[in-house]
């Protein structure tokens, strides 16, 4: 069974091996069926390029002898042309006979175009615009005739001199009769706008007189009619007249007819008061008829009261339905709680906004007790200091104002003002008036290094560090040693304060030496920044002793 398959899978692979080859035979074949197809394709094309070159060769031939034959009767017309000398000297005196012909034309043309503008203009009813019309396309006939003669001189060349003389003559007199012709017909035009113009002038009289008569005829007819309306408007208020002593008589009538009907009304109602008066005896009918309209009007009171009340009622019952549907909608649900716990809410915030106002009140106590007694410190200190560095006698001290100082005292006011304008001032004779604008530049800049010395004593205790850069710019020498020698006892006074710190930075060599130099002898050496030969900075360490 084994070999049996075997072999059925050998045979089965040689029949695919039968059928590859059988596949690639006939791809082979189709591949060379292909490559001939494009051969007879590309000599089709070739046979019909063949073609069409051949056809375009015959029609170049047969157009290269057409050329040929142009040529040769080009050069037979030179040849002819060459032969007759007289002829052109003889076409060119044509050409001026006819150039002046022209010119003639042209005048007659304009003289007639004149005559026709008139005649139109004075006779458009005549029959003289259809004879311009007329004569217009004789004289068109004749310039066309003209051009035509003249793009025909070209080829006068065949015929002789005599023959172009006597057609430029008959063309001479053809033009000269138009003329004629032409000066007739406007002779006779004239002659019918003279005409046009009397039947014009005997018509207008005729119709001058007829509108005079139509005239004399409207002022008859409008005085008739003035006449008639007077005597109508005349009759008008006659009857209108006629007519309101009527009306008058009637009213008198109508009205007599009522008074005599109301007298007789009166006389029955007086006959039936005596009798009811003989009846029911003496009555007081004035006393009965106030009270019947007293209680009349008692009665529409307590009527419109009545309604006002039920108006009252009935709004009221409208509120109370629309404030049950309001208290039974989900908005106004639990109203009670919730009413009752926005009243704590409200009265416990009234309590701390109490709490808080007083709070901050006192808060605004401490805070100016606290700026007043610093601002008394800060001028203390300034006070001293300028006393101490300052050498002149036209200042005796500064001190720092603040706009609301002058009401420190009262300083339970809840009114105070959150913001200080600061000013410096200075005193001189008891007299204090302000520093800005009053002082020289070396006063401005003792007075700002003296307040930042006496800020740095009074708010810098944990924290004592203090920078001057440059503090003697614009001091004279007795000022800068007023201030080396309050630098000094600042520095003495600090001495044993470990956080304080004082930076100098300065290029006034004397001023060093005269802090340094001083009896409380405040540092042992000082630090010097220069530059070296190459333009670059170092830093070096010195000893006071060598400033000495």
């Amino acid at each position: 069974m084994v070999e049996r398959v075997k072999e059925s899978r050998r045979a089965l692979e040689a029949c695919r091996t039968e059928e590859e080859r059988a596949e690639q035979e006939l791809a082979r074949r189709e591949s060379l069926c292909q490559n001939q197809r494009q051969v007879l394709q590309s000599l089709e094309f070739k046979s019909s390029t063949l073609e069409r070159t051949k056809a375009n060769s015959g029609q170049m031939l047969s157009e290269a002898k057409e050329t040929e034959r142009e040529i040769s009767e080009v050069e037979r017309k030179i040849a002819s042309t060459s032969n007759n000398a007289e002829a052109s000297a003889r076409l060119q005196e044509i050409e001026q006979a006819l150039r002046k012909l022209m010119i003639e034309k042209g005048e007659n043309q304009r003289e007639l175009a004149r005559a026709l503008e008139s005649v139109q203009r004075l006779n458009q009813d005549s029959g003289v615009a259809t004879e311009a019309e007329v004569l217009s396309r004789n004289v068109e006939s004749l310039r066309l005739t003209m051009q035509r003669i003249i793009t025909e001189n070209p080829g006068l060349d065949s015929t002789s001199p005599r023959d172009a003389e006597q057609i430029l003559h008959r063309s001479i007199e053809a033009a000269r009769a138009q003329k004629d012709s032409a000066g007739a017909k406007q002779k006779e035009a004239i002659s019918t706008r003279a005409a046009a113009s009397a039947r014009v002038e005997l018509e207008r009289g005729q119709l001058k007189d007829a509108e005079d008569q139509l005239s004399i005829y409207q002022e008859a007819a409008e005085r008739s009619a003035t006449d008639t309306v007077e005597e109508l408007r005349t009759k008008r208020g006659q009857c209108e007249g006629e007519l309101r002593e009527k009306e008058r008589c009637r009213e008198e009538v109508v009205q007599n007819i009522r008074l005599k009907s109301l007298q007789r009304e009166l006389s029955e109602f007086e006959q039936e008061v005596e009798t009811l008066q003989q009846e029911y005896g003496v009555v007081d009918f004035a006393g009965k008829a106030k009270q019947v309209e007293d209680l009349r009007s008692a009665v529409l009171s307590l009527r419109e009261h009545k309604s006002r009340i039920e108006g009252k009622v009935s709004q009221l019952v409208d509120q109370q339905r629309a404030v049950s549907h309001q208290l039974d909608s989900s908005l106004y649900k639990n109203i009670d709680d919730r009413h009752r716990s926005a009243l704590i809410q409200h009265e416990v915030s009234a309590m701390a906004t109490q709490d808080l106002s007083r709070y901050h009140s006192a808060l605004d106590k401490a805070l100016m007790r606290y700026h007043v007694s610093k601002m008394m410190e800060i001028n203390r200190v300034i006070r001293e200091l300028w006393q101490q560095v300052y050498r002149g006698r036209d200042i005796d001290y500064i001190a720092i104002r603040s706009d609301t100082e002058d009401g420190a005292a009262n300083v339970t006011s809840a009114t105070r003002l959150r913001s200080y304008n600061y000013r410096v001032v200075m005193t001189c004779q008891g007299v204090e008036v302000d520093m800005r604008g009053r002082c020289s530049a070396g006063q401005r800049v003792l007075a700002s290094l003296i307040i930042r010395l006496a800020l740095a004593e009074s708010f810098c205790c944990n924290c004592g560090i203090l920078a001057l850069d440059e503090p003697t710019t614009n001091l004279d020498s007795t000022n800068i040693e007023g201030l080396a020698d309050a630098l000094a006892d600042l520095i003495e006074t600090r001495r044993n304060s470990s956080n304080f710190q004082l930076l100098l930075i300065t290029h006034d060599e004397e001023f060093v030496r005269k802090l340094v130099t001083g009896p409380t002898h405040p540092c042992d050496y000082y630090y010097r920044v220069a530059k070296d030969n190459e333009g670059f900075s170092f830093i070096r360490q010195c000893n006071v002793i060598d400033l000495q």
